[in-house]
């Protein structure tokens, strides 16, 4: 299980629990949204848990969601993702969605060390200052940015509230 924050374009804020199964191209991906107050209560486990911190990018079409995730921590670089919204639905090319070369694209999705669980690592810097850097060169609303650094900063410099 793993705890995923969204952070929307008005800054309204989302605590999502997700619980993945499987392994490859096809898994059981089961989201539920948890209550403000059992997210705070999560905060320490939160605090002293292995994460990844992303800004993720979604691209929905037709019958799939093309995804770019830009991994700060670790910092990776972009992974893209398609996940379709009906199984079986033929999977769209991810160069075609993105107009992009395919040498730029490798399939990874049997290759564990791309999984949440292999990715995550405990922050050995000040994750907060580390990803207002970060977040700079980024175009994204301000409200959002802030509300995610705020999030980020009530979790490590160990706030009770949100």
């Amino acid at each position: 299980m793993r705890i995923r924050t969204q952070v929307d374009n008005a800054g309204k804020i989302q605590w999502i629990s997700t619980y993945k199964r499987g392994k490859g191209l096809i898994r059981i991906e089961k989201e539920h949204e948890l209550a403000l107050d059992k997210a705070t209560d999560m905060f320490s486990k939160l605090r002293n848990s292995p994460l990844v911190t992303k800004l993720r990018r979604l691209y929905p079409g037709v019958n799939y969601e093309g995804v770019i995730d830009n991994y700060y921590f670790p910092e990776l670089g972009f992974v893209t993702e398609v996940e379709l919204k009906i199984l079986g639905t033929q999977m769209p090319r991810p160069w075609e969605i993105w107009n992009l070369p395919q040498k730029y694209f490798r399939e990874v999705s049997e290759d564990e060390k791309y999984t949440a669980w292999k990715l995550s690592k405990k922050p050995k810097i000040d994750l907060v200052t580390y990803m207002k850097e970060k977040l700079k060169a980024e175009t994204l609303p301000e409200i959002q940015r802030d509300t995610f650094i705020g999030i980020l900063s009530k979790i490590y410099h160990q706030s009770k509230t949100l």
